[in-house]
């Protein structure tokens, strides 16, 4: 959902040719994944957390959001999350929209 939001709406109205990028990174002593997911775009249009208060939430959150409550429901540490938030440069100005996730991983 997060790769669909951005081809989707991301880049609707950019005048710079729009760019993903995605990382795996490994991170063994928390036992987890942590998955980044970048683009160049607009931005989020409403800070992260107002959409928790808006009448309408986008599918690919709620859906999102859903698989982490399925991943989290064995209550087994470490927890999944899911965090999305605006880039800015140093000067200030938005340069697209970053989403992460951590994911548990067993290791034997």
């Amino acid at each position: 959902p997060v790769l669909e939001n951005s081809v989707k709406h991301a880049f609707k109205n950019i005048s710079h040719p729009g760019k993903i990028s995605i990382q795996f990174l490994a991170l063994p002593e928390e036992e987890r994944i942590k998955i980044i997911i970048q683009d160049n775009g607009q931005g989020l249009r409403i800070p992260r957390r107002r959409r928790s208060r808006s009448a309408h939430q986008s599918m690919g959150l709620s859906i999102i959001e859903n698989r982490i409550k399925l991943l989290n429901s064995n209550k087994r540490r470490p927890r999944a999350h899911f965090e999305i938030f605006n880039r800015y440069d140093a000067r200030g100005t938005l340069i697209g929209t970053q989403a992460q996730f951590f994911i548990p991983i067993q290791l034997n």
